[in-house]
């Protein structure tokens, strides 16, 4: 003897039901995560600035370089280390990190 379904309409309903349920919880997860981009600029708005003294015995592996470039930075992460605001926005884009200590910079 086969199962037959008799009542078509609530298999169709639950199917539907299913199906909206886990659209929902997907579009729902997607929202929820913030992309790159929105933590790239939280990261730059959050970061310190600071006015650099020309100094003439200064080397490239002081604390107030940028490690990227190695030139004279003025924008600070929360671990400490200086860069310039287009280097590091470069550096986030490819690696959510500080560069010199690895540290999550919203962290």
């Amino acid at each position: 003897m086969v199962f037959k379904i008799k009542s078509r309409p609530i298999v169709v309903l639950c199917y539907f039901t299913m199906l909206g349920l886990v659209i929902w919880f997907r579009f729902h997860k997607r929202q929820s995560i913030p992309t790159r981009t929105t933590q790239i600029e939280q990261i730059l708005r959050e970061m310190q600035t600071r006015k650099i003294e020309t100094k003439h015995h200064a080397t490239a592996l002081q604390e107030d370089t940028c490690s990227i470039c190695l030139e004279k930075a003025a924008y600070c992460l929360p671990c400490g280390h200086y860069f310039h605001l287009h280097c590091i926005k470069q550096w986030l884009n490819t690696n959510m990190s500080c560069p010199n200590c690895r540290r999550h910079p919203l962290e």
